[in-house]
This record gives structure tokens, sequence and C-alpha cells, in this order.
């Protein structure tokens, strides 16, 4: 089972991903200028860094980017696993 762990601030959200068994890291990343325009997400995991820029007027929705980001990337299916 993998663990996320979230950091919620004023206008950011940090996350990192977890192996419950070993605690090894899976991967991490933030969103930051949550509540403008042009906020940025920074991804580091498995040898992939990206970042990308969109707007984000919520931390509703920068949560929904971070799990968009984790479900949607090739290595989703060893890292996080959904039910």
């Amino acid at each position: 089972m993998s663990i996320l762990t979230l950091n919620c601030g004023s206008s950011s959200v940090k996350y990192a991903v977890y192996d419950e068994e070993t605690g090894d890291f899976g991967c991490r990343g933030i969103v930051e200028r949550v509540g403008e325009e042009h906020a940025r997400l920074r991804h580091q995991g498995r040898g992939e860094e990206r970042t990308e820029e969109r707007d984000c007027p919520d931390h509703r929705a920068a949560v929904r980017w971070v799990l968009d980001t984790l479900t949607g990337a090739a290595w989703a299916t060893e890292v996080v696993r959904f039910p």
C-alpha cells in the first residue's frame, strides 16, 4: 500500500508518496501560487521531473491537480494503488 502525505499552506500544497511497508520514497512535488492564475506544479519521482503551469483558483483545485498528476503518470500503477 502507498501513503500520500499532504501539507497545505496558505498558497501551496506539498505532497509525497511513500511505500507503507518499506518507507521508500515514491515521488514528491509542490503546487505553488494556489489562488493565482499561473500556479505551478513541480513533480519529481522515479527519475521523472517536470513542471507545469495552469490556473489554480483554490486548494481544492490544487489537490485535484496533484491527484490527476499521480493517477495519470505512467508509473502510477506501481506507486499509487487504489482499490
